[in-house]
Protein backbone atom coordinates (compact mmCIF):
# COMPACT_ATOMS: atom_id res chain seq x y z
CA UNK A 1 0.00 0.00 0.00
CA UNK A 2 2.72 1.92 1.07
CA UNK A 3 4.41 1.91 -2.99
CA UNK A 4 0.76 2.33 -4.47
CA UNK A 5 0.12 5.53 -2.12
CA UNK A 6 2.79 7.83 -4.23
CA UNK A 7 2.04 6.88 -7.65
CA UNK A 8 -1.34 6.24 -7.54
CA UNK A 9 -3.28 9.97 -7.40
CA UNK A 10 -6.04 9.90 -10.31
CA UNK A 11 -6.97 12.93 -9.45
CA UNK A 12 -4.48 15.18 -9.71
CA UNK A 13 -2.48 13.45 -12.38
CA UNK A 14 -1.15 14.63 -15.52
CA UNK A 15 -1.78 11.84 -17.48
CA UNK A 16 -5.72 12.35 -17.01
CA UNK A 17 -5.06 15.16 -19.22
CA UNK A 18 -3.20 13.95 -21.74
CA UNK A 19 -4.99 11.92 -25.13
CA UNK A 20 -4.45 8.23 -22.75
CA UNK A 21 -6.88 6.13 -22.41
CA UNK A 22 -7.77 4.74 -18.76
CA UNK A 23 -7.17 1.38 -20.00
CA UNK A 24 -3.22 2.59 -20.95
CA UNK A 25 -3.03 4.74 -17.82
CA UNK A 26 -3.63 2.26 -15.64
CA UNK A 27 -1.21 -0.79 -17.49
CA UNK A 28 1.57 2.25 -17.29
CA UNK A 29 1.23 3.05 -13.54
CA UNK A 30 0.79 -0.71 -12.88
CA UNK A 31 4.30 -1.45 -14.60
CA UNK A 32 5.85 0.86 -13.29
CA UNK A 33 5.19 -0.15 -9.65
CA UNK A 34 6.04 -3.37 -10.32
CA UNK A 35 9.41 -2.55 -11.66
CA UNK A 36 10.09 -0.33 -8.57
CA UNK A 37 8.76 -3.61 -6.77
CA UNK A 38 11.37 -5.29 -8.78
CA UNK A 39 14.11 -3.19 -8.09
CA UNK A 40 13.58 -3.38 -4.26
CA UNK A 41 13.28 -7.01 -4.41
CA UNK A 42 16.90 -6.98 -6.34
CA UNK A 43 18.38 -5.53 -3.20
CA UNK A 44 17.44 -7.93 -1.18
CA UNK A 45 19.45 -10.60 -2.88
CA UNK A 46 22.99 -9.52 -1.28
CA UNK A 47 21.13 -11.35 2.19
CA UNK A 48 21.38 -14.11 0.48
CA UNK A 49 24.48 -14.40 -1.21
CA UNK A 50 25.88 -13.29 2.64
CA UNK A 51 23.90 -15.65 4.13
CA UNK A 52 25.29 -18.32 1.65
CA UNK A 53 28.72 -17.78 3.50
CA UNK A 54 27.22 -18.89 6.69
CA UNK A 55 25.79 -22.01 5.34
CA UNK A 56 24.70 -24.08 2.61
CA UNK A 57 21.26 -22.40 0.67
CA UNK A 58 19.00 -23.76 -1.25
CA UNK A 59 19.06 -22.28 -4.46
CA UNK A 60 15.39 -23.45 -5.69
CA UNK A 61 13.81 -22.42 -2.51
CA UNK A 62 15.77 -18.98 -2.96
CA UNK A 63 14.40 -18.41 -6.78
CA UNK A 64 11.07 -19.91 -6.22
CA UNK A 65 10.79 -17.77 -3.34
CA UNK A 66 11.92 -14.50 -5.00
CA UNK A 67 9.92 -15.90 -8.50
CA UNK A 68 6.36 -16.10 -6.24
CA UNK A 69 6.93 -12.95 -4.11
CA UNK A 70 7.11 -11.15 -7.67
CA UNK A 71 3.79 -12.65 -8.42
CA UNK A 72 2.77 -11.69 -5.12
CA UNK A 73 3.59 -7.90 -5.41
CA UNK A 74 1.88 -7.59 -8.58
CA UNK A 75 -1.58 -9.13 -7.02
CA UNK A 76 -1.06 -6.60 -4.18
CA UNK A 77 -0.06 -3.64 -6.43
CA UNK A 78 -3.49 -4.35 -7.88
CA UNK A 79 -5.62 -4.76 -5.54
CA UNK A 80 -4.23 -1.61 -3.57
CA UNK A 81 -4.20 0.10 -7.11
CA UNK A 82 -8.00 -0.46 -7.47
CA UNK A 83 -8.85 0.64 -3.66
CA UNK A 84 -6.95 3.40 -4.16
CA UNK A 85 -8.85 4.49 -6.87
CA UNK A 86 -12.02 4.39 -4.99
CA UNK A 87 -10.53 7.02 -2.48
CA UNK A 88 -9.47 10.97 -2.40
CA UNK A 89 -7.87 10.51 1.09
CA UNK A 90 -4.54 8.66 0.85
CA UNK A 91 -4.76 7.85 3.90
CA UNK A 92 -8.22 6.24 4.02
CA UNK A 93 -7.27 4.28 1.39
CA UNK A 94 -4.01 2.67 3.00
CA UNK A 95 -5.58 1.95 6.06
CA UNK A 96 -8.77 -0.09 4.07
CA UNK A 97 -5.65 -1.59 1.55
CA UNK A 98 -3.86 -2.65 4.63
CA UNK A 99 -6.85 -3.88 6.61
CA UNK A 100 -8.02 -5.68 3.09
CA UNK A 101 -4.33 -7.37 2.89
CA UNK A 102 -4.52 -8.51 6.51
CA UNK A 103 -7.90 -9.95 5.96
CA UNK A 104 -6.78 -11.64 2.84
CA UNK A 105 -3.58 -12.89 3.97
CA UNK A 106 -4.96 -14.51 7.23
CA UNK A 107 -8.03 -16.27 6.12
CA UNK A 108 -6.35 -19.89 5.59
CA UNK A 109 -6.37 -19.50 9.35
CA UNK A 110 -10.43 -19.28 10.02
CA UNK A 111 -10.95 -22.87 9.63
CA UNK A 112 -8.16 -23.25 12.50
CA UNK A 113 -10.20 -21.38 14.78
CA UNK A 114 -13.69 -21.97 13.63
CA UNK A 115 -15.85 -24.91 13.14
CA UNK A 116 -16.54 -24.21 9.11
CA UNK A 117 -18.13 -26.54 6.53
CA UNK A 118 -15.79 -27.80 4.63
CA UNK A 119 -16.38 -26.42 1.21
CA UNK A 120 -16.15 -22.79 3.67
CA UNK A 121 -13.15 -23.84 5.07
CA UNK A 122 -11.54 -24.67 1.59
CA UNK A 123 -13.02 -21.68 0.06
CA UNK A 124 -11.14 -19.46 2.75
CA UNK A 125 -7.65 -21.57 1.77
CA UNK A 126 -7.86 -21.03 -1.45
CA UNK A 127 -8.32 -17.00 -1.22
CA UNK A 128 -5.71 -16.37 0.98
CA UNK A 129 -2.28 -15.45 -0.78
CA UNK A 130 -0.47 -16.79 2.33
CA UNK A 131 -1.58 -20.68 1.04
CA UNK A 132 -0.39 -20.27 -2.21
CA UNK A 133 3.01 -19.28 -0.98
CA UNK A 134 3.39 -22.26 0.93
CA UNK A 135 4.47 -24.35 -1.99
CA UNK A 136 7.07 -21.82 -2.87
CA UNK A 137 8.66 -21.51 0.44
CA UNK A 138 9.82 -25.54 -0.07
CA UNK A 139 10.92 -25.22 -3.24
CA UNK A 140 7.75 -25.99 -5.44
CA UNK A 141 6.50 -24.07 -8.09
CA UNK A 142 3.19 -24.71 -8.36
CA UNK A 143 1.24 -23.25 -11.88
CA UNK A 144 -1.71 -23.65 -9.90
CA UNK A 145 -0.50 -20.58 -7.32
CA UNK A 146 0.85 -18.75 -10.59
CA UNK A 147 -2.07 -18.55 -12.21
CA UNK A 148 -3.76 -17.38 -8.96
CA UNK A 149 -1.51 -14.28 -8.78
CA UNK A 150 -1.58 -14.02 -12.41
CA UNK A 151 -5.53 -13.98 -12.32
CA UNK A 152 -6.04 -12.06 -9.56
CA UNK A 153 -3.45 -9.31 -10.36
CA UNK A 154 -5.63 -9.09 -13.94
CA UNK A 155 -8.77 -8.66 -12.49
CA UNK A 156 -8.07 -5.92 -10.33
CA UNK A 157 -6.63 -4.08 -13.12
CA UNK A 158 -9.58 -4.90 -15.13
CA UNK A 159 -11.53 -3.79 -12.04
CA UNK A 160 -10.07 -0.48 -11.82
CA UNK A 161 -9.82 0.32 -15.25
CA UNK A 162 -14.00 -0.27 -15.26
CA UNK A 163 -14.32 1.78 -12.22
CA UNK A 164 -12.34 4.88 -13.37
CA UNK A 165 -13.91 5.06 -16.87
CA UNK A 166 -17.39 4.59 -14.90
CA UNK A 167 -16.21 7.42 -12.53
CA UNK A 168 -15.47 9.74 -15.33
CA UNK A 169 -18.97 9.79 -16.66
CA UNK A 170 -20.48 10.13 -13.05
CA UNK A 171 -21.86 6.64 -12.26
CA UNK A 172 -20.14 6.17 -9.41
CA UNK A 173 -20.58 8.63 -6.50
CA UNK A 174 -17.42 9.20 -4.85
CA UNK A 175 -19.17 9.82 -1.57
Amino acid sequence: PTLTMNGWSFQNDIFASLPISNTKNVINKFFALLFLFLVILIFTFPIVITTGFFGNVNLSVVFTGYFVIFLYGACVISLCIYIFSFFQNKALAFLISTIVLAAINSSHFLPLYFNLPSFLASFFRELSVSWHFDSASKGILDSRDCFFYVILASLFLFLTVYHIKYQKKGIFNKQ
